[in-house]
């Protein structure tokens, strides 16, 4: 597994509201399927999410701001660009219809459905 964290510049750390550091409250995770040939890798996306600790003590609204982070190709979806264009490739080029692609990833332990 591959884990790729996502963080705020050092100068993008204060609060918008009060000018206050903001310090990392949560993360968000999100995971996408890569392939590489002959290998397929979990990639683990970690976003940082930060607040700030002033604005937690002394007011009534905490701002949180979010470190960018890649949107998947497909909205709510696991595979990464990599993995669509071998699906892709395997299906127009190569001739292999999707229950069979299935098959051939049961056999490397990965189950995902059609």
């Amino acid at each position: 597994m591959e884990v790729i964290e996502h963080e705020l510049p050092d100068e993008k750390r204060i609060c918008p509201v009060c000018g206050g550091a903001l310090h990392t409250m949560g993360r968000e995770t999100g995971e996408e399927l890569k392939i590489v040939p002959a290998k397929a890798v979990i990639v683990r996306h970690v976003r940082h999410v930060y607040a700030c600790r002033n604005c937690e003590g002394t007011s009534d609204h905490v701002p949180m701001v979010k470190a960018d982070m890649p949107e998947p190709v497909i909205k709510g979806g696991f595979a990464s660009p990599d993995a669509i264009a071998h699906i892709a490739v395997q299906k127009f080029m190569m001739a292999s219809p999707l229950y069979r692609q299935e098959q051939e990833w049961k056999l490397s332990g990965i189950l995902l459905s059609r």
